[in-house]
């Protein structure tokens, strides 16, 4: 990750590809699950934080935030993740609870870390902090 130059304690990633992806149960439901890891992600961050992790697939023009529902494969499923201290754990669940979609490797993901003031301004200048471009934009954040 990068600290941002004029923007306190603001970290982002590039692009990155998921790893060690595997099967798992989590409060009974059925997920297929991959990780992101990283130092930046602190029990600070993850107690005064805001966390906002993106994807593309297929071309830098199909940017999604997650959490991300679709009806990839025929059946509806969703892209989220969770954060514990250094790594996102990316999750897809089928609503089926079949786990039957998989988490494809050739998704590319990109975090960014704000701090609760920093976030707490953008919202308060109506940033869509959904918009990657518009976060970018707003943070000065470059590829």
């Amino acid at each position: 990750g990068t600290n941002l130059k004029g923007t306190a304690n603001v970290f982002y990633s590039g692009w990155s590809y998921g790893v060690r992806f595997k099967d798992s149960t989590i409060d009974g439901s059925l997920y297929k699950i991959a990780h992101l890891y990283t130092p930046r992600v602190t029990t600070t961050m993850l107690s005064t934080g805001v966390l906002k992790v993106y994807f593309n697939f297929s071309s830098p023009n199909n940017l999604f935030m997650l959490p991300y529902t679709s009806n990839a494969g025929g059946k509806t499923s969703t892209i989220s993740y969770f954060a514990k201290p250094n790594e996102f754990v990316i999750t897809r669940f089928t609503h089926d609870n079949s786990a039957s979609i998989v988490l494809s490797s050739a998704i590319q993901y990109r975090w960014v870390l704000i701090p609760g003031g920093v976030f707490q301004g953008m919202v308060n200048r109506k940033v869509d902090v959904n918009n990657f471009e518009a976060v970018k934009r707003e943070l000065r954040i470059h590829d």
